[in-house]
């Protein structure tokens, strides 16, 4: 098709169309905010023209696991994404979303990651989503419901199972969400307020989704020794409820895991026959660099530290008497109770003061490079940022600054 006008024609570069075809050099002609034609337009005037060669151009990514529930709606320029050129997140991941939920009371870890207070949270979704439509963000929002939230709503106490009656509230609430906008449920089983949760409560509210359209992502129960039961544990809630899954960070964490990606990843290869009734037969898992994850206390005052809350929700008894070697034993990053040892090339101890930061850190390596190289060649792999605003600091996170 032959174009003679254009509001703006991008010259001589170089084209990832996201078709999964081979990158070519051409020239995009766009109007009306709109890509018309793809090709040789020596032909076509633009009203703008932009010399781009040697340069690329792509569609906009999809950040598929973010935490920036509440950031689209105190940010809403999201220049942390859309300068790495994120024109998409997806939110309400690991179990918690900023709805449905009415609440007076500040949510515990790990909600307060996406809100700290109350008044950060609504009460139905429809209200987030006509928040996010009032005061529009500078990207796509692809909205999930937090199972974690659900029971935070319909619970008295998260340390058990729900019953028959909870989950009928919550399945309810998913429901009216789904509705809504909300593309699916994700599940946190790895954090407290989700981890006495047994498999049966996750697939009970995992057959809401199927009438929907609707997926299941899922930051598992375990992703150490029991990663391989919580591989199993997944997809039977997938098989059982009829749903796509999405593994939200694949990783066999700890030193006495690394390596066990040749157990995990041909289980996962082996997976999608396994779904005869889900409309999509392929699961996906967002990886997260993360060969380095960040534990931060404050030893002189445990009250800024709020229990600990960044890794694990610590008792902050435990921390105001053992140190950091002894607390890092405590989280399993050490096989049996080993001290830290200063040589070690997999740790690295970063002394910070002044500035936002009153305490002492550590980085410690928490997945094996070998592992990451082996998820990473796997054709169902998602990159994704994951984090959104640090944790209680009300600043930006560091994988906000570029892609984990």
């Amino acid at each position: 098709m032959t174009i003679d006008q254009a509001d703006m024609v991008i010259r001589g570069a170089r084209v990832i169309d996201g078709t999964g075809a081979e990158s070519r050099v051409a020239d995009i002609a766009v109007s009306d905010d709109r890509i018309v034609a793809v090709g040789d337009l020596a032909a076509t005037a633009g009203g703008v023209e932009i010399d781009a060669a040697g340069r690329a151009v792509a569609p906009g990514f999809i950040d598929v696991h973010t935490h920036d529930d509440r950031a689209v709606l105190s940010n809403p320029d999201m220049t942390c994404k859309v300068s790495q050129g994120v024109t998409t997140v997806v939110t309400g991941n690991c179990g918690i979303s900023l709805a449905p939920l009415a609440t007076t009371v500040a949510p515990p870890p790990p909600s307060d990651l996406i809100g700290d207070r109350a008044e950060h949270y609504f009460a139905d979704f429809a209200g987030y989503l006509s928040a996010l439509d009032d005061a529009p963000p500078a990207l796509n929002v692809v909205a999930q419901v937090g199972h974690s939230t659900l029971r935070m709503g319909a619970m008295d106490s998260l340390d058990r199972a729900a019953t028959a009656a909870e989950i009928a509230v919550m399945r309810g609430r998913l429901e009216d969400s789904l509705a809504a906008g909300a593309v699916g449920m994700s599940t946190g089983l790895y954090y407290p307020p989700a981890n006495a949760a047994p498999t049966e409560e996750i697939i009970a509210l995992a057959e809401a989704l199927a009438p929907a359209g609707a997926m299941h992502s899922t930051h598992m129960r375990d992703e150490a020794a029991g990663v391989l039961d919580s591989l199993d544990e997944t997809f039977a809630i997938g098989r059982a409820a009829g749903v796509p899954v999405v593994i939200s960070h694949h990783k066999c964490s700890g030193i006495a895991n690394h390596g066990r990606t040749t157990e995990t990843l041909p289980k996962i290869a082996g997976v999608p026959v396994a779904f005869p009734r889900a409309g999509r037969r392929r699961i996906t898992f967002p990886v997260n660099r993360g060969d380095f994850c960040m534990l931060s206390f404050c030893e002189s005052s445990i009250d800024n530290y709020q229990g600990g809350r960044g890794i694990n929700p610590v008792d902050p008894d435990f921390l105001s008497r053992f140190d950091l070697t002894d607390a890092i034993a405590y989280l399993g990053w050490y096989p049996d109770g080993q001290k830290l040892d200063s040589t070690d090339p997999d740790v690295i101890s970063i002394g910070l003061d002044g500035g936002s930061f009153d305490f002492p850190a550590l980085a410690q390596k928490v997945l094996d490079e070998l592992d990451v190289a082996k998820t990473n060649a796997q054709a169902a792999i998602e990159y994704t940022t994951n984090l959104g605003v640090a944790i209680g600091l009300g600043i930006p996170a560091v994988n906000d600054g570029g892609t984990a």
